[in-house]
């Protein structure tokens, strides 16, 4: 229904917290009885008479699952032109109607999978150190290809997620998590710049590997009973991080490595009750990120120039609404304090002469009022609200002896409303008007260096974004002929105080906020259609999106209006018209268009992905799966990448067999452009060859 779901549960239980690739990567098909979907869903069982328009699943297993040790162990072994390929794991269960938890083991260097089980889906923003957002990673460019075909991985991933139903309403999670990965790519890119008159082209070499470990924990209480709500979320991570890019450029090798050590912690205690027409909700949160060392070497025709940083990011908030309820209406008054501390120490050194560097200290307090007033009818849902913020803003660099405070006031009004125009039949409209204020970053006086080409300069002021977004939706759904529509269209509107100015010269990149007024405009429009064929076992969908965007751009001192345009279309199908074969296909063809002075560039995408099962009988499976991606080099050339893979299974009793040969065309490279307002960015990579696996596994 176009929707991303907002819980995913096992026989009722939030288990996993948002990191559910843990349950659909482990438990075995068979296990599984059926796939609930929970429309409307609404979590709190006090808040049960309150509108939500959120989708959940829920996973229902069938017997043999449940009320005993069950599990499953694979291995894979298999060879490739590069190297030997192996992959072992294993997943111990168990779920009764007190007690859940699943073990996973998992190492290999076959495919790239411990970043992908424990991502948390669910979670608003991952939680990172300033040091990871300002020094970001050395090689972020990657293709839009799946990371195995072009990464050689080497992965480690080890879970334990159990809970423990302490009554009907009171239940204990507890989630244990290590991973280990380890990838390599190599890579060539030509970065063409516009710099008025001429084009300033710079052309690299890479390879690319990097090592991540990553150690979490968290633990959670909850009471989630009609008359209250009492939840305390807490959770831990680090993250130790090494990367090396060696590049090649101009006939010189030059030698990069970063290291970055970072440390979360994040506590969020909400507790909610109802007293007659009233619910009081209260909410605290506190986090912090520490980046005790990170740093940067770059070795280049004989100079070294090094980036060291050090960061804190602490903050605080504490939230209280009373919720005053009659017959339909709602009128919620929400009183948010919050404190935020960051801290920044930064190093510029090249050939051991150090440069001064940056020693700053923020503070950020801000007071909000929120009041909502919300009216629920059986076709009607109305909600308007008003926030008034009030911030007082400090930033201190030690350094320099550079004090600046200020204060700002903001009026922040949103509205919704959801209309079912027919039981099969709802529109939604929202609009919203936010205003995002600044941080450290703004303020630090001395640049910092993020790899060989690129440096980036603070604004030296608060930056200020204001938006406004207008959303229209509709969906129509019609289970009896199995048609569901919906269609999406979003106008953003962007105002700022501050532009990014790119200033480029043959071997450096330097970004710099400029104080500078702008706006930018952007609408994107989606249309989607669905229509299952319930004899045929066949879904059919497609989706249809445009999206138009416009803002001004500064580079090397020329301010410049840039269009874009993008149309794509997204057919899916599957099909299972007989028991024994089953189809699948999705899409996506894409035409990409950038305008800007008197120039006008276009591109054209495809990429197809087909795959097919066969199962002539009940234990043998055939498969065979292709990728099609054709691209755009430039305007004269284009070029098709065919990865082909097939291979076969067979089970007896408890042991399943797998035999599969990836990439059988032994495609080694895959090209393509892309366009970033007024500059062209192309890309070579390296793929892996030609892969054959052997695979056991033994379910119980």
């Amino acid at each position: 229904m176009g929707k991303e779901i907002s819980q995913f549960y096992i026989e009722d239980v939030d288990l996993l917290n948002g990191k559910y690739n843990i349950a659909t990567n482990n438990i075995p098909a068979e296990y599984v009885n059926s796939i609930q979907v929970y429309n409307h869903h609404q979590p709190v069982k006090m808040n049960k008479d309150i509108f939500s328009d959120d989708v959940a699943l829920n996973i229902k297993l069938s017997k043999k699952a449940k009320l005993k040790p069950v599990g499953t162990i694979e291995g894979m072994f298999g060879l490739s032109k590069e190297k030997t390929l192996y992959q072992f794991g294993g997943a111990g269960m168990l779920f009764t109607k007190k007690f859940q938890t699943i073990a996973t083991v998992k190492a290999g260097n076959e495919s790239s999978f411990a970043e992908r089980e424990g991502h948390d889906h669910f979670a608003s923003a991952q939680q990172h150190s300033l040091s990871e957002d300002i020094l970001g990673n050395i090689s972020a460019s990657t293709p839009p290809l799946a990371t195995d075909r072009y990464s050689y991985p080497q992965d480690q991933h080890y879970s334990l997620n159990s809970s423990l139903k302490l009554s009907d309403n009171k239940i204990i999670k507890v989630n244990i998590g290590y991973s280990y990965t380890h990838g390599q790519h190599s890579y060539g890119d030509t970065q063409s710049f516009f710099a008025g008159d001429t084009t300033i082209v710079i052309e690299q070499e890479k390879n690319y590997s990097v090592s991540k470990k990553t150690p979490s924990f968290s633990l959670e209480y909850k009471n989630n009973s009609p008359n209250a709500y009492i939840v305390n979320s807490f959770s831990s991570s680090a993250s130790f991080r090494t990367a090396e890019l060696p590049t090649l450029r101009n006939t010189i090798t030059t030698r990069q490595g970063q290291n970055l050590d970072a440390y979360n912690v994040h506590n969020e205690l909400i507790a909610n009750w109802r007293r007659g027409r009233w619910n009081i909700n209260t909410s605290n949160v506190m986090q912090l990120s520490v980046s005790p060392d990170a740093h940067l070497d770059i070795l280049y025709d004989n100079q070294k120039v090094s980036q060291w940083m050090k960061s804190l990011d602490f903050s605080v908030t504490e939230k209280i609404s009373g919720v005053y309820v009659k017959q339909r209406t709602r009128l919620y008054l929400p009183l948010t304090i919050q404190y935020k501390r960051q801290h920044i120490r930064t190093m510029l050194s090249e050939d051991s002469l150090a440069t001064i560097g940056n020693n700053s200290a923020f503070d950020n307090f801000r007071f909000s009022f929120s009041p909502q007033y919300e009216y629920t009818a059986p076709r009607l849902n109305i909600r308007t609200s008003l926030a008034a913020h009030a911030d007082y803003i400090s930033n201190y660099e030690r350094n320099y002896n550079m004090d600046i405070s200020c204060i700002k006031l903001s009026l922040c009004p949103e509205a919704d409303i959801i209309y079912k125009v027919t039981p099969s039949a709802t529109i939604t409209t929202k609009a919203n008007y936010k205003r995002s204020l600044g941080d450290i970053c703004d303020f630090l006086p001395t640049p910092i260096r993020t790899d060989i080409l690129m440096e980036r300069l603070s604004l030296g002021e608060l930056s200020d974004k204001k938006v406004f977004t207008a959303k229209l939706r509709f969906d129509y759904k019609f289970p009896i002929s199995q048609w569901f529509f919906n269609m999406d269209l979003t106008y953003r509107n962007t105002k700022s105080n501050s532009i990014v100015s790119q200033f480029v010269t043959d071997d450096m990149i330097v970004y710099a906020d400029i104080p500078q007024m702008h706006s930018a405009d952007r609408f994107t429009s989606s249309v989607s259609a669905v229509k299952r064929f319930q004899p045929i076992g066949t879904k059919l969908s497609l989706t249809l999106q445009y999206s138009w965007n416009y803002q001004k751009i500064m580079q090397n001192s020329l301010l410049i209006g840039a269009t874009s345009e993008s149309l794509t279309m997204m057919p899916s199908v599957i099909s299972k018209p007989l028991g024994f074969v089953e189809f699948t296909y999705d899409g996506q063809i894409r035409k990409a268009t950038s305008k800007y002075l008197t120039v006008s560039r276009s591109l054209w995408q495809q990429d197809h992905h087909l795959k097919a099962v066969l199962s002539p009988w009940k234990t043998f499976l055939i498969h065979i799966g292709t990728d099609i991606a054709t691209r755009d080099i430039n305007d004269d050339l284009s070029k098709t990448v065919v990865l082909f893979d097939c291979g076969l299974s067979f089970r007896k009793k408890a042991f399943r067999y797998g035999l599969n040969l990836n990439n059988i065309f032994n495609q080694r490279q895959y090209a393509y452009t892309e366009y970033s307002t007024v500059n062209v960015y192309s890309y070579k990579y390296a793929l892996c060859g030609r892969e054959l696996l052997f695979t056991i596994s033994y379910t119980r």
